[in-house]
């Protein structure tokens, strides 16, 4: 039998409890760092789960309609394979909220603003963004529905301090690249147009269903199901190329 000294003993342990805990550190990084693109899914189960709130017949129909559109067209009418649909979608769509948890998810939403003039005092581009926007993440379903169509409800995507986010920082050098690259065709009145449109990707988590800035949105929110973002970060993009992040500046 081997004997292993009590100092070689403890150095092991120490050792082998070191390598743990930098691996339990790496998982957690990775757990935190997890990003993804927010679907009309995440969202729908976000606002259910969220607001706790009772899988009507009507929530139900409109599940069925944006994620099983071809029993849609085929069922709706035929009340017997209606009710049959309706039981069967019912348990999927419940497996489906138990199993949703955006604990360790950071969502990413992308849409369009414009930056304004360049500051050169503060040397950025200003960016205005209503405290009152929300962005409508829309089903697939919702992009090929007739006008008019019942089945037509979105989700509201709000972030409280959205425009607190106003100021794109950039050089002048840059910034006058950057400007020159977004001259359009001239205009005989007019003269040269610029193209100041540029992409912003929105990084945030989903917020409580309890804040009060949630509360007030979804009571002007009829006609959406409504949920609210705390941003992280918001990048700017001209095309794949990254300007920087947008800031908050007074």
């Amino acid at each position: 039998m081997k004997l292993i000294s009590l100092t070689s003993l403890t150095t092991k342990i120490f050792l082998t409890l070191c390598v743990v805990a930098v691996l339990l550190v790496s998982v957690s990084l990775f757990a935190q760092n997890k990003e993804k693109r927010i679907e009309y899914l995440d969202a729908f189960y976000a606002y259910i789960k969220g607001t706790d709130a009772t899988i009507s017949d009507e929530v139900l129909e409109q599940y069925i309609y944006d994620f099983h559109l071809e029993f849609y067209k085929k069922s709706r009418n035929d009340e017997f394979a209606w009710r049959a649909g309706m039981q069967k979608y019912r348990e999927e769509l419940n497996k489906g909220l138990a199993s949703y948890n955006d604990d360790n998810i950071l969502y990413r939403s992308v849409t369009d603003v414009e930056v304004e003039e360049y500051d050169f005092d503060k040397n950025g581009f200003p960016v205005s963004i209503s405290d009152n926007a929300y962005l409508s993440i829309v089903s697939a379903r919702h992009r090929g529905a007739p006008k008019g169509s019942k089945m037509m409800t979105d989700v509201g995507l709000k972030f409280p301090n959205f425009g607190e986010y106003n100021f794109l920082v950039m050089d002048s050098e840059k910034a006058n690249s950057f400007i020159k690259s977004r001259s359009r065709q001239n205009n005989a009145v007019l003269g040269a147009r610029i193209d100041r449109n540029v992409n912003i990707h929105i990084y945030f988590k989903i917020a409580p269903f309890d804040m009060p800035e949630y509360i007030s949105f979804a009571q002007r929110s009829s006609k959406i199901y409504p949920v609210m973002g705390i941003i992280d970060r918001i990048e700017v993009f001209d095309g794949n190329t990254k300007l920087g992040n947008l800031i908050i500046s007074k």
